[in-house]
């Protein structure tokens, strides 16, 4: 059934100048393909069809090129055999039963005998033909042009005793073989061929010295590539080749491996099966521009595509397929590839369709990183992919430039020390960079429900415009507020931010922090959101004028100046304060000059103060229907002991006596410091409601001991009861109970 399919469509081509054989022949494959899911045994003819369409292809561009050479019986005969195919292809456009197709295949054998007895009658090489030695080669030199189409199998042995020139004459002669072409050399010593005419061919295997270059072929089955000198292999030339059926070096299938090639050529190969690897010399040509992921019907199909050594690599028309590059120099993706990415030695990448996960399996080549991430677009086993990819790049301290776009999980930048620019526009889960030791800057934009920036010690202004990301993603609910954390950036003097709503802020440890611009962060969020804020140990300065000093009497007004941005926090403070976390809020200013205004007619005080409170506010807690209930507690001290007392209610603490104070050694005085007005103890407890009362008294052990009747070594008085076995009397068997007041 191959070699009938094959002639028969052989014949609808060979005729020059008659008809546009090449849209007949897609036309006869697309209606084959359309039945194929629907009629049995049509597809072993699509199939078989498909095998063998490069080769007719090739024998149509070998007979155009013959020209007038071809006699006016074999334009005849072929145009017999080409009104054959019309009917047969109108056959196709209408099966619709197996018996129908059974019937088609009866049609192909028909035309491939007459295929048979045209092509012995003609002027071209019939036969089976080797090449071995000097006698052989001499008859294959004498055929000439003879050998344009050899309908049989070529097989060559060169030795070092053959015409290296006669043999690439022989070779140069063949246009296109309808079966096999095998070429193996004896020694090393033999001059290494090229395979420039050949343009279609069954299957190929070749084993030489020096490299292999099939410029002109345009289709095979099966190519074997030997490596008996495979160090002399520095060129695998497939340029023009549209279809082939599989590619093997050293019987390692869809491989093609030559470790000092500097080029690998597959330029015009649109279609290969489910997996390629091609391995090269490092800095080499690999050219795979046109390779895609489709099956023989045009339709996506899994391609997974493993290169070594090219200066670069571009899968932008892969579209479904894991991607793995060794030792390449740039790497290109396209807008619709939705499979893992494995770089190792890569210098530069640029990922737009970022889906499955990427690996950096080493961490000091990759410089440039450009990523744009998405929904993976296709179904893993039985349930679809959903979730956005999260985006690590931990420990890659050559990264100097990245680029995050897209839709992404976790974006986790950390340990980049080499990181100099960065461009952040995605929508992600979290951000978080951390360790970017050479960062001078950072504009933040795009989306995010979290945010961290932390531990870069160059990093000295940090922008942030980035939106709350309120969309579920990869969590079970929408984000209501976001949470910001910038703290430890030993450099950073700037910060400013948009981020809104925000329930959580932290602004800690920054040394040199000098200005905070929260315009544009103005919300905590929902209203079940409550705010912790924490904002201290920067390098803030203000000059505060405080009008609530203790000895006034009275509300009145502070000011506070503005160096250091303060104004800006204030819808956002104002919002935070209202609705604080059981944590709190807390903004500490680091370094205040502080006036204090006192009573009238009295001098102000001004003083230097650090970690100035601006504002200290905790959530009140209150717990409802909760009767309250006065009560009394004892606390036992010994002379000399620190003690500290305080009272918390409604989630307020009030100190009544500080803690670590120590009291005097004699009990008496002890009771005196605590009950004395000088102390204000017992006044600070009446504030609260408490009553504190100091006694020398009590104790924290109680020792009771029941002795035995009568004992004078006890120093008991009297017998308990009236003598042995009277009820007042206690024996063994005996329970009794204390009771104290």
């Amino acid at each position: 059934m191959k070699k009938g399919l094959l002639s028969i469509l052989a014949a609808s081509l060979l005729v020059v100048g008659c008809q546009d054989y090449d849209d007949q022949f897609e036309k006869l494959n697309s209606d084959i393909a359309a039945l194929t899911a629907s009629v049995a045994g049509l597809s072993q003819v699509q199939s078989d069809l498909t095998s063998l369409a490069g080769t007719v292809s090739s024998l149509a561009t070998t007979v155009n090129g013959l020209g007038s050479q071809i006699d006016t019986a074999v334009a005849d005969g072929l145009a017999d055999i080409t009104a054959d195919v019309e009917a047969i292809e109108a056959a196709v456009a209408n099966v619709a039963s197996s018996d129908e197709v059974a019937a088609i295949s009866d049609a192909v054998e028909t035309a491939q005998t007459d295929l048979d007895e045209l092509l012995t009658n003609s002027n071209f090489y019939t036969g089976n033909l080797t090449v071995n030695s000097a006698t052989t080669l001499t008859f294959a030199k004498g055929l000439g042009e003879k050998l344009a189409i050899v309908n049989g199998d070529v097989t060559i042995t060169a030795s070092a005793a053959m015409n290296a020139t006669d043999i690439q004459e022989v070779i140069d002669n063949i246009g296109t073989i309808v079966g096999d072409f095998t070429y193996s050399t004896t020694s090393s010593a033999v001059t290494a061929m090229t395979f420039n005419n050949m343009i279609g061919v069954e299957d190929i295997d070749v084993d030489q010295t020096g490299s292999y270059s099939f410029a002109s072929l345009t289709a095979a089955d099966d190519i074997e590539l030997g490596t008996t000198y495979g160090t002399k292999v520095t060129v695998v030339n497939l340029e023009a080749m549209t279809t082939v059926g599989s590619i093997s070096t050293n019987n390692v299938t869809n491989t093609i491996d030559f470790s000092k090639a500097t080029n690998i050529h597959l330029t015009a190969l649109t279609r290969y099966g489910s997996e390629l690897t091609l391995k090269a010399d490092e800095g080499s040509t690999i050219l795979i521009d046109n390779l895609a992921s489709v099956d023989i019907n045009g339709l996506e199909s899994t391609l997974d595509l493993t290169i070594e050594g090219a200066s670069s690599l571009n899968f932008s028309k892969i579209t479904d397929g894991d991607i793995s590059a060794t030792d390449v120099g740039e790497v290109t993706g396209g807008a619709d590839h939705d499979g893992t990415i494995t770089l190792s030695g890569v210098t530069k990448a640029v990922i737009p369709h970022f889906t499955r996960g990427l690996t950096i399996s080493d961490t000091n080549d990759l410089e440039y990183l450009h990523v744009i991430g998405d929904t993976p677009n296709v179904a893993t086993g039985a349930t679809a992919v959903t979730t956005t990819p999260n985006f690590d790049v931990t420990g890659q301290t050559a990264i100097k430039t990245l680029i995050i776009d897209g839709t992404l999980g976790n974006v986790t930048l950390s340990g980049n020390t080499d990181l100099e620019t960065l461009t952040f526009t995605a929508s992600a889960e979290a951000l978080k960079i951390d360790g970017a030791s050479n960062l001078a800057s950072a504009d933040l934009a795009g989306k995010a429900k979290s945010i961290t920036v932390t531990d870069n010690g160059d990093l000295e202004t940090l922008t942030i415009t980035t939106e709350l990301n309120t969309a579920k993603g990869n969590a079970t609910t929408a984000s209501t507020a976001g949470s910001l954390n910038v703290s430890t950036n030993g450099d950073l003097t700037k910060l400013t931010t948009a981020y809104d709503p925000v329930n959580s802020v932290t602004v800690s440890t920054n040394a040199k922090l000098a200005m905070i611009d929260f315009t544009g962060t103005e919300l905590v969020g929902a209203t079940t959101d409550v705010a912790t804020v924490d904002i201290s140990d920067n390098d803030l300065t203000a000059s505060v004028v405080d009008q609530y000093a203790a000895a006034e009497t009275g509300v009145g007004s502070g000011t506070i100046s503005d160096e250091s941005m303060i104004s800006t926090w204030k819808k956002y403070l104002t919002a935070a304060v209202a609705a604080p976390s059981s944590t709190g809020v807390q903004v500490k200013i680091d370094e205040v000059d502080l006036t204090q205004n006192q009573a009238a007619g009295a001098d102000a005080i001004e003083s230097e103060v650090t970690d100035w409170a601006m504002i200290n506010v905790t959530k009140t807690v209150t717990t409802a229907g909760v009767t309250t209930v006065a009560g009394q507690k004892a606390i036992s001290y010994q002379g000399g002991d620190k003690i500290g007392l305080q009272h918390v209610s409604g989630g307020i603490t009030t100190s009544i006596i500080p803690d670590n104070t120590a009291l005097n050694s004699n009990p008496s005085l002890a009771v005196s410091e605590i009950l004395s007005d000088a102390n204000a103890y017992v006044a600070a407890a009446s504030a609260v409601g408490v009553t504190l009362s100091a006694s020398v008294a009590g104790g924290s052990e109680v020792s009771l001991a029941i002795l035995a009747n009568n004992s004078s070594a006890t120093n008991e008085a009297a017998n308990a009861g009236s003598g042995a076995g009277s009820a007042t009397d206690i024996i063994a068997t005996d329970a009794i109970g204390l009771t104290i007041g």
